[in-house]
């Protein structure tokens, strides 16, 4: 894969998340660098950092870098 390719797959990502209501909407998993990642919600985008949050299933908030984001498992 290219690095159009994952920069244009990465867009997609960013814009679903700036499109979901921050603190409402259930996410199952991300994949982050290949992995899959087990979510329970959405938190919040920040557009300046371009970073997301989400609430793990123990309740901790994991902070990702857009860019790193594959996937999103609803």
């Amino acid at each position: 894969m290219n690095n159009e390719t994952t920069s244009n797959a990465n867009d997609h990502i960013y814009d679903i998340l700036s499109t979901l209501p921050a603190g409402t909407t259930t996410i199952s998993q991300i994949q982050v660098d290949d992995v899959l990642v087990d979510v329970t919600s959405f938190i919040n985008l920040n557009r300046t950092e371009n970073l997301a949050y989400f609430t793990s299933p123990i309740g901790t908030t994991l902070i990702v870098d857009c860019h790193k984001i594959s996937l999103l498992v609803f």
